[in-house]
């Protein structure tokens, strides 16, 4: 292939990460908010909004805060799936890098509720100790946890490298193309958010850029001997319905969830309830008392 036929495929092949990249962000982030919106039902904890910054609800619950997290760790599952031969190319791209941002998303937050003491873990973990014990934990066990997460999705990475779903150049390309295209799809929703403007940086830009940083790790670790088919050209090729349902799947995430859904303007007791501004944390919005 010449100069300009390469320039081409590499310039497709950054196009559909950046689309397969912001659709992976948008469905980890909201099978994340759904899985407490999940945990709220039975439980009896009246959920009055959901976007993409968090919940609102009208009571505080360590059992709802802790099943956002656990839906993230459960979808990180897809990097086994990823590994599997017997699927298509595309079909082991797109899982790996789904399992990886759900993978990145559920350590990543340890860490942030550590060190901010907000968000789901901080509910979780303050409901049993006092923050002068878990906080220091939780914050050296999140990052032990996330550099091993980095790892972990370098593993299967090679795995697809050496396979030839995708060559080692661009492999490197996903990475960087899925991590700019998903930090700016959580920001951009972040910013539609209706509850505080400060929620932008703290959940948008925190999770997009922050929890995902693993994203621009990676591409350094990736040599290029590794695997046997490192310099073969991908055996991946993102047809046209894939970028479609990707791009359909993100707008709807920013132009849905961003501004937020309201499922209920009243407690339990009928009253009709406010939101409070949020005070933090990726997902920030998330189990806060309404303002009376």
């Amino acid at each position: 292939m010449n100069d300009a036929g390469d320039r081409r495929e590499a310039g497709a092949g950054t196009l559909a990460a950046a689309a397969v990249g912001a659709a992976a962000v948008a469905l980890c982030d909201a099978l994340h908010e759904l899985g407490h919106v999940a945990a709220a039902l039975p439980l009896g904890v009246p959920v009055l909004m959901i976007s993409s910054v968090g919940i609102s609800t009208a009571t505080s619950s360590p059992a709802v805060a802790l099943a956002g997290p656990l839906v993230n760790a459960v979808l990180a599952g897809a990097l086994l799936v990823a590994r599997s031969p017997a699927l298509a190319a595309e079909s082991r791209c797109g899982a790996w890098l789904f399992g990886t941002v759900n993978l990145f998303d559920c350590v990543a937050y340890l860490l942030y509720s550590a060190l901010l003491g907000s968000g789901d873990w901080a509910t979780v973990f303050a409901a049993f100790s006092p923050p002068l014990l878990w906080r220091p934990a939780v914050a050296l066990a999140g990052a032990a946890l996330y550099a091993g997460a980095v790892f972990g999705s370098l593993r299967v990475l090679r795995a697809l490298v050496a396979d030839g779903a995708l060559s080692c150049a661009d492999a490197r390309r996903w990475c960087l193309a899925a991590y700019l295209a998903g930090g700016l799809l959580l920001t951009a929703a972040a910013a539609l958010n209706p509850i505080d403007a400060w929620l932008i940086l703290t959940s948008g830009v925190a999770t997009g850029f922050g929890a995902m940083a693993g994203l621009t790790f990676i591409p350094s670790l990736l040599k290029d001997d590794d695997g046997a088919s490192a310099r073969k050209a991908s055996a991946a090729r993102f047809g046209l319905a894939w970028l479609l349902v990707c791009v359909a799947v993100s707008l709807a995430f920013v132009f849905v969830l961003g501004p937020g859904i309201r499922l209920s303007v009243a407690d339990a007791g009928g009253e009709r309830q406010g939101l409070s501004s949020s005070t933090g944390g990726s997902h920030a919005a998330l189990l806060r008392r309404p303002s009376a």
